[in-house]
């Protein structure tokens, strides 16, 4: 559940770093055309599919899987009784628990991200 919710945090701040993105999700309503209603709804969900395709970063046929499981962790096999998005069907997908391994190659995935967008500037301190 942990990893889930640090990749969703991470894919929101990559996502919000853009400006136009951020106008829409701080917006005090969601968004009546398609795109703009499809940014809020992929930043307002846990669903890091969705949050990584807002965000600009294509996931790649092992990580989808991964952030398609870490979803359904955050969704509601550690945080939630019952399933929170997208009804039930949650319920019968056991097979979405990725391997640690794969969990800590998508945090590393997208933790290049942060580096190179939002934070490409930013200095380290020695």
């Amino acid at each position: 559940m942990l990893a889930g919710m640090a990749v969703e945090v991470l894919l929101k701040a990559i996502a919000v770093s853009d400006p136009e993105t951020r106008a829409i999700v701080t917006g005090p309503k969601k968004p009546r055309t398609n795109g703009a209603a499809k940014v809020w709804d992929a930043f307002y969900s846990h669903d890091l599919v969705d949050l990584a395709a807002s965000a600009g970063i294509t996931l790649d046929e092992l990580l989808e899987p991964t952030a398609t499981g870490l979803s359904q962790n955050v969704l509601w096999k550690d945080r939630y009784v019952l399933p929170r998005e997208k009804g039930i069907e949650h319920l019968a997908r056991r097979d979405l628990n990725p391997p640690v391994e794969q969990a800590r190659m998508l945090i590393e995935r997208v933790v290049r991200e942060v580096e190179v967008r939002p934070y490409a500037n930013a200095k380290v301190p020695a």
